[in-house]
């Protein structure tokens, strides 16, 4: 059986997309540059932190010096090959170059979020040659001459269950539809409640559900129902049982809560579980 070599298995992929970048950037520019670097504050910074911390640090490193991966480059320090101002790392962020391929599963809002918290984090205070971004600068960048290209988003049908984190403080729940109207999702580290809303079932347009690489997590898509968010089971006796030697990620003791799993009938859901050894 033939075998082609490794090299060039992984080079023909990114020679095919340098070459496509190549030729849809001719003469079309659907991206307001300037617009968009004017407008940077200190929730675009926010938003370019939480893409950096959970994807681009894993290769270039959170401290800005020491990148994880050997070929990676490091912000604050040594050459940037490709440039340092922003519209060339945007550039470099869309078309890839070198070893880095192109990321435009971030739109091109995010790609200038990012670079901002790089450069503010990582530039400004680390390196002698740091360019500022003025009017003169702002006003050398392309200008927009073609629609942006409408994306249609297609719903997804998960079913009456899913299984996810529900935002950023609660890592694992199993959300199911209540009615069309009513959603309903439980801790599953605890058989809690963790919300109940009214409105949609979760949005997950910033989850890899609906995006290449999404960092975002699940939300309620909907308005929380008031009163309705506190049930929960109590242990020992009493609804404020001791937590302090629980993982802060895990679930509790098998002895308080045993979850078995959820199972599908027809349209509804069960969920199967103990609570202090009574099933």
């Amino acid at each position: 059986m033939f075998r082609a070599p490794l090299y060039l298995i992984c080079l023909l992929p990114l020679a095919s997309l340098g070459i496509l970048a190549q030729e849809a950037s001719t003469d079309r520019n659907t991206v307001d540059h300037a617009g968009i670097l004017d407008a940077l504050d200190d929730e675009a910074f926010a938003a370019g932190q939480t893409i950096y911390e959970s994807l681009c640090a894993n290769c270039h490193g959170s401290d800005g010096i020491t990148p994880p991966l050997a070929t990676a480059r490091a912000f604050g320090a040594g050459e940037l090959k490709f440039g340092q101002d922003p519209y060339s790392m945007f550039v470099t962020l869309t078309k890839g170059n070198g070893l880095m391929g192109p990321q435009t599963w971030m739109t091109p809002e995010e790609r200038y979020h990012v670079i901002h918290y790089i450069r503010e984090t990582f530039m400004r205070p680390m390196r002698d040659e740091f360019e500022e971004v003025d009017s003169d600068y702002l006003a050398g960048l392309p200008k927009v001459n073609a629609a942006p290209a409408k994306t249609e988003i297609v719903e997804r049908d998960f079913g009456p269950a899913l299984a996810s984190q529900l935002g950023h403080e609660i890592s694992s729940v199993l959300t199911v539809t209540l009615s069309p109207q009513i959603t309903l999702s439980y801790n599953l580290h605890s058989m809690d409640q963790a919300g109940l809303w009214s409105g949609g079932f979760l949005d997950l347009s910033a989850t890899q559900h609906y995006r290449e690489r999404g960092g975002g997590a699940p939300e309620p898509d909907g308005v929380l129902i008031q009163g309705l968010q506190e049930w929960r089971w109590g242990h020992q006796g009493a609804l404020d049982y001791p937590t302090e030697d629980l993982l802060p990620r895990g679930p509790i003791p098998r002895d308080w809560m045993d979850y078995h799993g959820h199972y599908l009938l027809d349209e509804g859901v069960a969920l199967s579980y103990a609570i202090d050894g009574r099933p």
